[in-house]
């Protein structure tokens, strides 16, 4: 008996001793691979990964998908045809020929496949970046979570399980507009409604984690509750505490379930009002203890726990007063025929855990939702003479995405909406004022977010191609060297080559699918009810936004066809395989690949950062969001002139000044040739050089962005020569890869900026490669030892810019770069 209870105690201490391994924190690990959970919704573990992602790549419902345009996959199948049927030599003594051939070569059936990894989904949500149950540090503080974050800003950051019981600076700033805007009544209803879809098993949320707590006087040690799923067990007020540290006892929203005393009061309530006399003292037992709510979850006044409304509000009242945890009862009023509701708390000993944790229960579910990288379209090509037929392929895999946050954006925006609803008024979906974008990164937004967990070993595939070579092309060499030895011997060496390639191009076009995109974007910013649009109801010409442009997201992607590896793509019978990617959409200025998920960009712009601006005071935000490409605003700050426009880039207004008194006098040498541009021709150039600043007419288009700005206005073409700068400082820094306002625009304002007695950037403007340094031309145009920075230097001190002395002595020198540079060379006579 002794060592049967011996080994007993041995395999509860090694139990005991993996269950707290498993609870402590760990750090986070710099490689994020694919959680091998595979979590039914109606399952759930102690440990989740965070309150708002709660089990990573484990989503649970279905949602309506936005597609959006993708990068197009292509495999290159290429073979040596030499020797199959007639694609022989057909030379019979030097020559060379050209010649089609019929191989009849039978690709057989094989997979291509393609892993997809390094992607997160931006903008919506970051759980990784902040304490979770791998994480102990944090690195987004809580402004920066509400300001960067969808989920953040609606959810609030006063009532997660991560942090315990919140700072009063995170209830009062940090809560959220749901929380601060919803009734209190309302807010019951949504968490009753998060916690019965687990209890009835809709298979739409996990059991997840609401909050983690203790007692003053614990009973029973926190390790022990979690292994039965109890409470706390103890005296005195639960209060919450940080999960993850292993302190504290874990509540789960089927912890709210109906109590076994609470079930077993409402089994023989109907009993004990036969049973029990009518008079004075059982009428208060039955009031006070028979009556009493026994339910976890709050009344509501439309429901009474029958379905049925409360009969009056003090019945409401009284049973609300029971949840929270007082002793209640209907007194008899000397003064009048109506009962009193008398109510008793006993702070400490009275109170409910349940209510006073109730707070932490999420206003909306919180798992993530599938979406995919979809295969739209299969296209097998052949290449350079080569015919092919039969062509087949057989299943197609799409790889999943696991996006978070889109379920509970989706949820909590439509709450939002509720709030302060017009009676009869109904919402315009995506009115005339919105853009419809059509596979296009203009103004695109994202920041990090939450793993997408791609990689996991059901990836993109096409599966079994299979096709036939028909014909190919042979280029055929027979070359002969006549040559004598040292005897006069004659000599002959042949060379006879045939090369008889065949190439096949398979391409696989992909399109993104974004759980509930469609939707949040209309909530959030698009339709004319929505939250952004409640606060600028205005949205036409003249008003701060004139249009509401559709932005989408991006994020980082990396391909890999796993060439020849299991599982992996298979390169084809007696030929070789490799693969490329064609960026989409084309217009982006990435050189790598992205995913590019819809809307998600203008929720960012508008419903972030349009709606923060609009509620802060006059100075402590960003300027008014950005109208659309299609609205063809004038100049994007309305800036008036120079010195407004320097003051918005960050330059001196000297230097601008200064650049174009040096390019035409200030406007004195503008020419009247013209330049085409998308926002129609301008009269203002000399050759291809246009306006007081002399833009190039070629740039005028990535310089002006979303802008209609006039080249030919001494204030536009002043805002077009900062943002030159501008870009050109980042390019020299090895940051922007195009001259694309759209895409690098808020990058190098929020980046760069130009110092009193800094002219670098001018230099830059003159020519990215010279810097502030002294060339031949330089010093032909303003004397010995001076450059361009020199000249702009000479207006920022003086007001004027260097004279012109044209030194024939640097003349000649000068002509040889600018013949480097393939320009007409001056008359140095």
């Amino acid at each position: 008996m002794f060592k049967k209870l011996a080994l007993m105690f041995f395999l509860f201490l090694i139990s005991l001793g993996a269950y707290l391994i498993v609870l402590s924190p760990t750090k986070a690990a710099d490689e994020k691979p694919f959680p091998k959970i595979w979590l039914p919704c109606d399952e759930d573990r102690n440990i989740e990964f965070h309150s708002l992602r709660p089990y990573q790549a484990a989503p649970c419902g279905e949602a309506n998908k936005a597609l959006y345009c993708s990068n197009d996959l292509i495999f290159n199948e290429s073979f040596d045809m030499e020797g199959k049927k007639d694609c022989t030599m057909k030379l019979r003594g030097p020559g060379e020929i050209t010649f089609t051939c019929y191989p009849d070569h039978h690709v057989y059936p094989h997979t291509l496949y393609v892993k997809l990894d390094n992607s997160d989904f931006p903008i919506m949500g970051n759980t990784e970046d902040v304490k979770n149950s791998k994480n102990s540090s944090e690195t987004l503080d809580d402004a920066a979570k509400v300001n960067e974050y969808v989920s953040w800003y609606l959810s609030g950051v006063n009532t997660r399980a991560e942090y315990g019981t919140p700072t009063e600076d995170q209830v009062v700033n940090y809560s959220g507009p749901v929380q601060k805007l919803l009734p209190s009544i309302i807010a019951d209803a949504q968490r009753s409604t998060v916690i019965k879809n687990v209890l009835d098993n809709k298979s739409t949320n996990h059991n997840q984690t609401v909050v983690c707590a203790t007692k003053p006087v614990q009973l029973l040690p926190s390790w022990l509750t979690n292994i039965f799923d109890l409470p706390a067990v103890g005296i005195g007020t639960a209060k919450a505490v940080p999960c993850y540290d292993g302190g504290g006892s874990i509540y789960k929203l089927k912890n709210w379930d109906q109590s076994f005393i609470g079930v077993a009061k409402d089994l023989i309530k109907p009993y004990l009002d036969k049973i029990l006399s009518v008079n004075y003292a059982t009428s208060f037992i039955s009031s006070a203890l028979v009556d009493r709510w026994n339910k976890k979850i709050p009344p509501l006044p439309w429901d009474d726990g029958t379905g049925k409304p409360f009969e009056t509000s003090d019945k409401y009242q009284k049973a609300y007063n029971e949840w929270r945890g007082d002793l209640c009862a209907f007194l008899p009023n000397p003064f009048s025929s109506k009962e009193y509701l008398a109510c008793v708390k006993i702070p400490g000993v009275t109170n409910n855990e349940f209510a006073d944790l109730f707070q932490y229960v999420p206003l909306a579910e919180t798992p993530d939702k599938a979406g995919s990288e979809s295969i739209i379209g299969v296209s097998i090509e052949p290449d350079g003479g080569t015919k092919v037929n039969v062509v087949n392929w057989g299943k197609k895999v799409d790889p999943p995405l696991f996006f978070a946050h889109t379920e509970e954006v989706k949820q909590l925006s439509e709450t939002l909406n509720k709030t302060y609803m017009p009676k009869d008024v109904q919402s315009v979906p995506v009115p005339e004022s919105t853009e419809k974008n059509v596979c296009s990164v203009v103004n695109v937004r994202a920041n990090a977010g939450d793993n997408l967990f791609p990689g996991d070993e059901d990836e993109l595939q096409l599966q079994n191609v299979e096709y036939y070579i028909t014909e190919a092309t042979c280029h055929e060499v027979w070359t002969r060297r006549e040559w004598e030895d040292e005897f006069g011997k004659k000599h002959f060496d042949d060379n006879h080559t045939i090369e008889c390639p065949a190439e096949v191009t398979i391409t696989i076009k992909t399109n993104t699918m974004t759980p509930s995109a469609n939707e949040i974007f209309s909530t959030t910013v698009a339709d004319s009810m929505s939250t952004f649009r409640k606060i600028y109801p205005k949205v036409e010409a003249g008003a701060p936004v004139s249009c509401i442009a559709d932005i989408p997201t991006v994020t980082n992607v990396d391909y890999d066809p796993l060439i020849n590896k299991r599982p992996g793509s298979q390169s084809p019978n007696e030929g070789a395989l490799s693969f490329r990617v064609d960026n989409k959409p084309s217009d982006g200025g990435n050189a790598t690949p992205q995913l590019t998920f819809p809307h998600i960009g203008s929720v960012y712009e508008y419903f972030l950062k349009g709606i923060q601006t609009a509620l802060r005071p006059q100075g402590y935000a960003d300027p008014n969001p950005i109208s659309g490409n299609l609205c063809q605003t004038t100049s994007q700050a309305n800036l008036g002139d120079i010195c407004a426009v320097a003051d918005a880039y960050g330059i001196p207004c000297c230097q601008l000044k200064g650049i174009a008194a040096l390019e035409t006098g200030s406007g004195a040498g503008v020419g009247n040739g013209s330049c085409s541009t998308k926002n129609g021709t301008f009269s203002c150039c000399n050759g291809g050089m246009c306006g007081p600043s002399q833009i190039a007419c070629g740039q005028y288009d990535a310089f002006t962005g979303n802008d209609n700005i006039d080249m030919c206005d001494s204030a536009g073409s002043a805002e077009l020569l900062a943002r030159a700068m501008l870009l050109k400082l980042c390019q020299a820094d090895g940051k922007c890869n195009s001259y694309d306002w759209n895409t690098w625009g808020n990058y190098v304002k929020e980046n760069y900026s130009v110092g009193d007695g800094d002219y670098t950037a001018a230099a830059y403007f003159y020519g990215l490669a010279n810097d502030c340094t002294v060339t031949a031309c330089s010093q032909y145009r303003w004397g010995a030892g001076k450059s361009y920075c020199d000249a702009v230097k000479s207006y920022c001190e003086t007001g004027s810019i260097l004279t012109s002395n044209t030194s024939k002595q640097f003349c000649d020198k000068c002509n040889e770069e600018i013949i480097r540079a393939g320009q007409t060379p001056i008359n140095c006579n």
